[in-house]
């Protein structure tokens, strides 16, 4: 399952962003920073999670993360791009 994570500060490391997940008792498989297209950072990390009903809570709870509130998750969501063609677009051709 994957959840972006906004509100974290640049200066936090990924590292320390999954090990502190962890202590708050999910299970992480990577976290990485996300960037605009010039490569600049944001304050924003994707999280991928183990698929547990453990991991939905995070859209609820999460309020902190190394110690800073402000916190929050969001479901990760794919914004269309123009020409972008997805499986149920690509079925629909054919049927």
């Amino acid at each position: 399952m994957k959840a972006v994570i906004k509100g974290v500060p640049t200066e936090i490391e990924i590292d320390e962003i999954k090990v502190d997940l962890e202590y708050q008792g999910y299970s992480v498989l990577a976290v990485h920073r996300m960037h605009r297209r010039d490569g600049t950072a944001l304050s924003m990390t994707l999280t991928v999670l183990n698929k547990k009903d453990v991991a939905k809570d995070i859209f609820k709870n999460l309020s902190k993360v190394c110690g800073l509130s402000g916190i929050y998750a969001e479901a990760r969501y794919m914004r269309g791009m123009p020409g972008h063609v997805t499986a149920d677009s690509f079925m629909d051709t054919w049927h």
